[in-house]
């Protein structure tokens, strides 16, 4: 995952939680290496925030052009469409559950916060392919009062089950509907409160 902070006053003044932008590069300011032109194509990215004029942006780097994210330099023009999409609903004083794999948890650092500010408590079932694949941890932590770690691949390829806590790591896993769930309560709890199931 690679994180970038664009300038870019009217992106910030319309985003939303829960909204993603496009994002590509100029050709005529991306670097040329061994004969061949870098040039980030239009990406899809998730928006996580703002700070002044500035908007958070958050990248998966799967193939080359997500890959060229991280190569730009300081004060490079970008082009940035959007936002786009529309808006999390976010309720107030409610119970909500949020599903999401690796992409869903880039704009979880901001749905989280905003649900979290607006009285919400917030369950939220993070599903990745591996433990390494976690980025972010403690804003992912902080913007939900329960969260259940799954992975799909297991930690060490063995029969796997979901812990239910918001501070244990590195979690356990699960990969199919029916693992056991143990439940702990708060941050370093130690022992189980009840077990559950998780369907992944």
């Amino acid at each position: 995952m690679a994180e970038i902070w664009v300038r870019a006053p009217l992106a910030v003044r319309n985003f939303r939680p829960g909204q993603f932008y496009r994002l590509q590069t100029f050709e005529s300011t991306s670097p040329v290496v061994a004969g061949t032109r870098l040039q980030i194509p239009q990406l899809t990215v998730s928006g996580a925030g703002t700070k002044g004029d500035m908007i958070r942006l958050l990248v998966l780097q799967f193939g080359a052009g997500p890959r060229l994210v991280s190569r730009l330099r300081r004060d490079q023009p970008v082009v940035l469409m959007g936002p786009t999409g529309k808006p999390t609903e976010i309720p107030r004083n409610e119970t909500v559950m949020v599903v999401a794999g690796r992409w869903g948890a880039a704009v979880m650092l901001d749905i989280g916060a905003a649900l979290r500010a607006a009285g919400n408590r917030v369950l939220y079932v993070a599903a990745f392919a591996r433990a390494d694949d976690v980025d972010h941890q403690d804003e992912l932590e902080a913007g939900a009062d329960q969260i259940i770690w799954c992975d799909r691949l297991g930690a060490d390829d063995r029969a796997p089950t979901a812990t239910w806590t918001r501070a244990s790591w590195p979690p356990t896993w699960s990969r199919w509907c029916g693992a056991t769930a143990t439940a702990s309560s708060g941050p370093g709890a130690a022992s189980a409160s009840r077990t559950s199931t998780v369907c992944w």
